[in-house]
């Protein structure tokens, strides 16, 4: 019964250690202006926090655009081949579920994907795909891999699932102010040929 208690409990403080690193992570994340600083943080912060191996981030914008901007580990075979399904995905306008899915490893069931296929190939053992959706807009996914045997818990799903959200956050936020940034920057064009404009008048007057 000791034992059992002192298990419970350290699995308690765990928790509660992982929440606060949680919430330490989405000030950070929200921190940032630029979806580039975004993506890396994202990336240091998912390796700390699952001990991952190799991170991927997979990104859509509002025009269906696709980019890989940034991760660690994994080959342009793989990345090529997650930039392919997410460009399917978009073309169907599917919104997954926010929860994250084990493609790879103990619980994972078998399926055809090509992500999967493709993690398997540079010696991948364990994969996780986790949706980055904010509200209704999903803006990508990014993917967690160990090179060894890896069972996801009920937790670490939660997790990786809050991290998720926060990151999605961020990126929508970061890709609000570089618009309004742009539209700054040409304001301040159009103000400024207007004011040459109207001196070359003044002179002509």
């Amino acid at each position: 019964v000791i034992v059992r208690g002192a298990g419970v409990a350290e699995q308690a403080t765990s928790r509660l250690r992982r929440s606060e690193a949680l919430r330490r992570v989405a000030t950070d994340l929200a921190s940032r202006l630029d979806v580039a600083d975004v993506v890396r943080d994202l990336s240091d912060h998912a390796r700390v926090l699952f001990g991952a191996d190799r991170v991927a981030v997979i990104l859509r914008d509002a025009e269906g655009r696709i980019s890989s901007p940034g991760g660690t580990g994994f080959s342009e075979a793989f990345l090529g081949a997650a930039r392919e399904l997410e460009r399917t995905r978009a073309g169907l306008r599917d919104l997954p579920s926010r929860r994250p899915i084990a493609l790879l490893g103990p619980d994972a069931p078998r399926s055809s994907s090509p992500v999967r296929a493709a993690a398997i190939q540079e010696g991948v053992e364990s994969l996780l795909a986790v949706p980055l959706v904010d509200g209704q807009a999903l803006h990508g996914v990014f993917y967690l891999a160990h090179n060894r045997s890896h069972r996801w818990r009920e937790g670490d799903l939660d997790a990786a699932e809050a991290l998720a959200g926060d990151a999605a956050v961020a990126v929508r936020s970061a890709r609000t102010f570089s618009r309004m940034a742009a539209w700054a920057a040409q304001l301040q064009s159009i103000q400024r040929l207007g004011a040459r404009l109207a001196g070359i008048t003044d002179v002509h007057d």
